[in-house]
């Protein structure tokens, strides 16, 4: 719904635009001054949406797009039900392609009740005051996919839980206007028993 909105809302803004560098330069008329009308006006039209249409493309579509995903590799899926004391891995693939190098982080948000360990990555650091909370810088281009293993905290162990992992974008003012960023987060359910 919003994104339909804003491709409504873009169209009219184009619109304007170019009916505004018609009413302003009447590029054909300067060009070619023995034109028919009709004529004179389907190419201005044509030249005017040529111009906005590579300052959109320049400025304003995204420069770079990142999709993450956390999911269960075992049955490749956004669930994991964790039942007892198992413990389960969990991956977070990271997909970052565009124009511009990537300069932004991946804040992920892990539930209190659940225990985390992850091997050594440099990309990886753990949040100084929280410690289910992870931050993976995205320098490059590409994939890549890091492993956590989750299991559930000894004292949480009575009663079921169901939450998310959540996921948040981290960047600076530019890389929040041009960059693009989607996710799937996964759905963390505990059993005491199976």
């Amino acid at each position: 719904m919003k994104k339909n909105i804003f491709l409504i809302l873009t169209r009219a803004f184009k619109t304007i635009l170019a009916y505004l560098l018609i009413a302003k330069f009447s590029f054909s008329i300067r060009i070619f001054p023995d034109l028919l009308p009709n004529v004179a006006a389907s190419i201005d039209i044509a030249i005017a949406v040529a111009i906005i249409e590579i300052i959109f493309i320049l400025l304003v579509e995204p420069i770079t797009k990142t999709f993450v995903r956390i999911y269960y590799p075992r049955n490749d899926t956004n669930k994991l039900k964790l039942i007892g004391e198992e413990l389960e891995k969990v991956q977070v693939m990271i997909n970052s392609k565009g124009k511009i190098g990537p300069d932004h982080s991946i804040i992920i948000i892990f539930p209190k009740w659940l225990d985390i360990t992850t091997p050594h990555y440099p990309e990886v650091t753990r949040h100084a005051e929280d410690s289910n909370v992870y931050i993976i810088k995205v320098e490059e281009f590409g994939t890549k996919t890091f492993d956590f293993n989750v299991q559930i905290i000894p004292i949480y162990r009575n009663g079921n839980k169901k939450t998310n992992i959540k996921l948040k974008f981290k960047g600076n003012f530019f890389t929040k206007v041009f960059f693009w960023f989607t996710h799937e987060a996964m759905e963390v359910e505990f059993l005491e028993r199976g």
